[in-house]
């Protein structure tokens, strides 16, 4: 069965990592024309909000296959720009642009560790993925000052390095690049409260739900689990 700490070494690749860089490009100049050109709108038609969230994950694995009881839950991290447009006091569009940190930590003893580790000794050993976010949100807001909301939508994720983390005993951690599906597309949907600080400001705390269903890579089924706790600061245009 497969298993993300134990994939093989992944080789080098320019042409694929040149292929991402531009991805990466492409979407950020995207959002960013984007918003200009919403901005540059009739301010008395269109509201728009541009800031930032960040916060921590706690990642895991779900599934038919045997991974997901391999697994245990793991500290993660979610974090970047967030851009959102306001057709009325009711109904918003959301995206973001966010650098994702996916772990997976198995639960201890669970692994072969092909002799090297011995009874009494000591194994932590667990995958880093880190990820190009981009979720498209529809949002649904209520209240008219302290607010809440709720959002659900598709995901995009890119990846931009998978690694194996290893500390065996009193050896030295070592890391090694693993194999893993250079896109997935997934679905989200979270809630939370929106209090204004001043006119034009406001702080946001959400809780994200994540489901990712592409699986990891092409030799088993386990998917991506991951539930963000976010902390937001946004302003509008008017």
């Amino acid at each position: 069965m497969f298993n993300p700490i134990q994939q093989q070494e992944e080789t080098s690749n320019a042409p694929r990592d040149f292929s991402l860089m531009l991805k990466k490009l492409f979407f950020t100049i995207l959002l960013l024309t984007l918003f200009n050109y919403l901005n540059a709108q009739d301010a008395k038609s269109t509201k728009l909000s541009m800031g930032i969230e960040i916060g921590p994950s706690l990642t895991t694995f779900y599934g038919e296959s045997n991974q997901f009881n391999q697994t245990l839950p793991a500290i993660g991290f979610s974090g970047g720009l967030n851009f959102q447009v306001f057709f009325n006091n009711l109904i918003s569009v959301r995206t973001s642009y966010l650098f994702l940190m996916k772990v997976a930590k198995p639960k201890i003893g669970e692994l072969p560790t092909g002799g090297i580790l011995k009874s009494s000794g000591s194994n932590n050993r667990y995958s880093n993925f880190y990820y190009l976010g981009i979720p498209i949100l529809l949002q649904f807001n209520f209240g008219k000052r302290v607010g809440f909301f709720v959002n659900i939508g598709p995901n995009l994720n890119f990846l931009v390095k998978g690694e194996r983390v290893s500390k065996i005993n009193d050896n030295p951690t070592q890391k090694s690049s693993i194999k893993a599906n250079r896109f997935d597309f997934g679905v989200t949907g979270g809630f939370g409260i929106l209090i204004p600080v001043k006119e034009r400001f406001v702080v946001t705390f959400e809780a994200r739900n994540n489901f990712t269903l592409s699986p990891l890579n092409d030799n088993q089924t386990s998917k991506f689990y991951s539930l963000d706790f976010l902390i937001g600061f946004s302003i509008f245009n008017h």
